[in-house]
């Protein structure tokens, strides 16, 4: 696809049934009772629609109609105007008393990726991109609608244009001939009525001809011109590479990447992005520019569909001296071969100049593994609202061949749904109890390396008391934002049992005694303001990605840095021609502390 995102307005390529369009402005150019087309009387259903609307607008002529027939309706009958608009409706320079909106979000909206998977095989629409609510009380609006129609305006000042949290922008009845740019400012806006009275050009009075609202506003955005690109994102360096605390000191590099999976990525989720720079075959070329050219150590792509894992990430990544693990999301198990080919899952890829793999373990979350391996009964909650979400994480287990330091790296993807936040929860804590169950058996298994591989050299492999030592990555898309349980839970080691998350459902023991877990985790990009998201939409900008890693055993060294702000104030949102999917990747830099650095943790909540 929760916070602001989840209350965000959706995106419109083409015709809204309450939104009066430009079409209308045939309805000055060429009267209906004199049109061909009605004449001939093959009235097409989008004539019909052409003129209906023209007759709405038509009844709103006289200057600042609407607002004064919702203020009349309102002084009479207590309530807003319930005509074709919603909110409440201000005259330009006016405030409304009337009821209050929440920053111009007046009623239920969705992302431009909320329900991206609609359409698939699968009945779910789990696998749409969203994140758990915001914790962030929205500030109070008195109104979220503006009335300037009917008032012989010829230009509009820009200044208009900073009320961003407007949603219905009524500038019917002008004479305007063009809208500034800063226009796209009002990022909010789900109504703008620009209709009768306003001249329209030949060129754009032929495209609403031929091909309607929907085919006029194709055209503009696929002909708008390429905005200049943005400067390279920075590397911030966090130490100097001259420090050395010994002998076995590794670093590398890691990168997490929600690539936008091509069936997700269609013109009713991101109306805003040109065909062609939303075209699978452009983007994939653009992912692979980044992937290649930042040339991490560890890669993990998240939404990653099985014809595209075999076909295209897997050889071109394999040419580049990567070994791949890719699994698909659990709904592959009730789907014949040509449906599974389009599910999207988690890849992870590693240097194999770098690394050995010792293991692979692939955690669905709706088998509830770690509750039957621990014995807990499933109640029926369990069954209802987690059994029934496919998200999966992937875990590989990784050795060093320079060091002989053992590496986890897990790779998830949560569940979208901000309803569901008591599911990510437990998501993440299913997950964290089958780490620490695969970081105890990787713990006793034998090095894969030669018993000679170290002859002649100071190196020795290292050895870990206690499977918490061993380095951990917890990589991906969480769909959660600061403040969330599933943030909470991985920053503190630890869950309420009456966390708010939980939502009151019935999760056994771990909504009975809370839950823990031994790892101490930190976000590589915590202690560094250069990352204000990693979502970029129209509705929602926000950190829902992340890199966790363990500070007991690992120390980051280097940081990707943000995109540059002047850019981002041109843009509308991702995709784009510049950014292939609607998140940023991530880049880390790390290095292994030696066991003489390590410090204390104590252990005691482990349960495993």
């Amino acid at each position: 696809m929760f916070n602001t995102r989840y209350n965000q307005g959706p995106i419109y390529s083409g015709t809204h049934p309450r939104i009066l369009t430009p079409d209308t402005q045939h309805a000055t150019i060429l009267p209906v009772h004199n049109s061909p087309i009605v004449e001939s009387s093959k009235l097409t259903d989008h004539w019909k629609q052409q003129i209906s609307l023209a007759n709405q607008s038509r009844a709103f002529s006289s200057p600042h109609q609407r607002a004064h027939n919702a203020a009349a309706l309102s002084r009479g009958a207590g309530m807003g105007y319930a005509g074709s608009y919603s909110g409440t409706v201000t005259p330009a320079g006016g405030v409304s008393n009337s009821a209050p909106f929440s920053n111009g979000s007046p009623g239920p909206k969705m992302n431009a990726d909320a329900n991206k998977n609609a359409g698939t095989v699968s009945a779910q629409n789990d696998d749409a991109k969203n994140a758990s609510n915001t914790k962030t009380k929205s500030e109070r609006q008195d109104w979220s609608c503006l009335d300037m129609g009917g008032v012989g305006l010829r230009s509009l000042s820009v200044e208009l244009f900073r009320f961003t949290f407007l949603t219905e922008l009524y500038i019917n009845h002008n004479n305007l001939t063009r809208l500034p740019p800063e226009i796209g400012k009002l990022r909010s806006l789900v109504v703008l009525d620009a209709s009768e009275g306003n001249p329209l050009q030949d060129f754009f009075k032929n495209q609403i001809m031929e091909n309607g609202t929907a085919g006029l506003i194709a055209t503009l955005r696929d002909g708008c011109p390429v905005s200049a690109p943005p400067s390279e994102r920075k590397w911030e360096k966090l130490d100097s590479e001259d420090t050395n605390d010994g002998v076995n000191d590794l670093r590398f590099t890691v990168m997490s990447y929600n690539v936008l999976c091509e069936r997700y990525a269609t013109p009713v989720m991101y109306g805003y992005t040109p065909s062609w720079a939303l075209a699978w075959s452009y983007r994939k070329e653009l992912i692979m520019q980044e992937i290649v050219g930042y040339s991490a150590d560890i890669i993990c792509l998240q939404e990653v569909d099985v014809e595209n894992y075999d076909s295209f990430f897997a050889p071109k990544m394999s040419l580049k001296g990567y070994k791949g693990v890719h699994y698909p999301k659990s709904r592959v198990r009730t789907m014949n071969e040509a449906e599974r080919r389009v599910v999207d899952g988690c890849a992870t890829f590693f240097k194999t100049s770098k690394f050995v793999m010792h293991d692979k373990i692939l955690i669905e979350f709706n088998q509830a593994p770690s509750l039957r391996r621990q014995d807990i009964k499933l109640t029926p909650d369990m069954y209802n609202r987690v059994m029934t979400k496919d998200n999966i994480s992937i875990l590989t287990m990784l050795e060093s061949k320079d060091t002989g330091t053992k590496l986890i790296v897990a790779n998830c993807h949560i569940h979208w749904d901000p309803q569901f936040r008591d599911v990510k929860l437990m998501q993440v804590a299913m997950l964290m109890d089958e780490l620490a169950q695969a970081a105890s058996d990787f713990q006793r298994s034998p090095s894969k390396l030669p018993d000679d591989h170290f002859d002649g050299s100071t190196r020795k492999k290292p050895s870990y008391t206690h499977y918490s030592k061993i380095p951990v990555l917890i990589c991906g898309d969480f769909n959660s934002v600061p403040g969330s349980g599933v943030l909470d839970f991985l920053s503190s080691g630890m869950v309420e049992r009456k966390h708010e998350d939980f939502m009151e459902h019935d999760y056994g023991d771990y909504t009975v005694a809370g839950r823990s877990h031994t790892f101490s985790l930190k976000s590589a990009y915590s202690a560094n303001n250069d990352l204000p998201f990693t979502n970029f939409t129209p509705g929602f900008s926000g950190t829902i990605d992340y890199v966790w890693y363990t500070n007991n055993s690992l120390e980051v060294t280097g940081l990707l840095k943000g995109v540059d702000p002047d850019y981002l104030s041109t843009v509308v949102g991702f995709p784009n021609p510049h950014f292939p999917s609607d998140h940023i990747c991530l880049l880390a830099e790390f290095k292994v502390k030696n066991e003489k650095s390590h410090p204390s943790f104590d252990l005691s909540n482990d349960k495993n």
